[in-house]
């Protein structure tokens, strides 16, 4: 599983996963907290070492919901300095 923040060096990638409707957030170590102070749910995933932690928006929010948490978080991690790319079908700027 590759963590797309460090595939593009960024800090957050935050995109829709091919062929599924969940939206992710990869990052760097330091950031997970935030995002779960922002909304988005931990998952773990044992791949061997290391231990491979997916952040997601909440399946139970129906799908506007979803992209209305994942662009509320995006000013949030800006204004902390952070670098962060939003796939196109997740971003609306209006929101």
């Amino acid at each position: 599983m590759a963590n797309l923040a460090d595939e593009y060096g960024t800090d957050v990638e935050i995109y829709t996963k091919a062929l599924t409707t969940t939206i992710h957030a990869d990052t760097l170590a330091g950031l997970q907290d935030l995002l779960e102070q922002l909304g988005l749910e931990r998952h773990e995933h044992s791949t061997g070492e290391p231990l491979h932690v997916l952040r997601t928006v909440p399946d139970r929010l129906d799908s506007d919901e979803q992209k209305r948490l994942a662009n509320r978080a995006i000013p949030a991690l800006l204004l902390a300095g952070h670098s962060v790319d939003c796939d196109p079908e997740v971003f609306d700027e209006a929101l």
